[in-house]
């Protein structure tokens, strides 16, 4: 079971960039054009949501050996990524609650970039770190757009 979870988080990894990207252009058709994107924008949202999720346990899994901060990253990143996504569909949405969901996602996403001056998760993560920096970038523009 842990082998699919880690093929499917993988294939999620190379597809990620685009997927975020997709769902921000989904976001601004919906915001800036007025289209009915709702349906299209709940299966983004949530399958995006469910998978960094998804990378966030099987990340934590995979450094279970490690020190705390570095297992911890995956696990604050990831469901940081879920909650503002989550965030921003509800507020697009208009669905209550968006507000409070978007800027806790924020808080974490944040809370994860304060990880990054931490060493040791530099040296660990550093491979995927422009990966990492364009997903916080992306997040946390949409977040504070959308929510603010």
């Amino acid at each position: 079971m842990q082998n699919l979870l880690s093929r499917i988080v993988n294939a999620f990894n190379r597809v990620e960039p685009t997927a975020l990207i997709l769902w921000v252009l989904f976001i601004i058709l919906e915001k800036s054009f007025d289209m009915s994107l709702g349906p299209i924008l709940n299966v983004v949202s949530s399958t995006l949501a469910a998978l960094y999720i998804l990378q966030a346990r099987v990340g934590m899994n995979q450094l279970r050996d490690k020190a705390f901060l570095i297992k911890a990253y995956p696990y604050v990143l990831g469901n940081s990524s879920a909650i503002i996504i989550l965030g921003v569909f509800f507020k697009v949405m208009s669905y209550p609650g968006a507000d409070l969901m978007a800027k806790v996602g924020i808080i974490g996403i944040l809370i994860s970039c304060v990880f990054l001056f931490y060493r040791p998760v530099q040296d660990e993560f550093l491979p995927v770190m422009k990966k990492i920096l364009l997903r916080l970038f992306l997040l946390i523009a949409v977040g504070f757009l959308v929510s603010f």
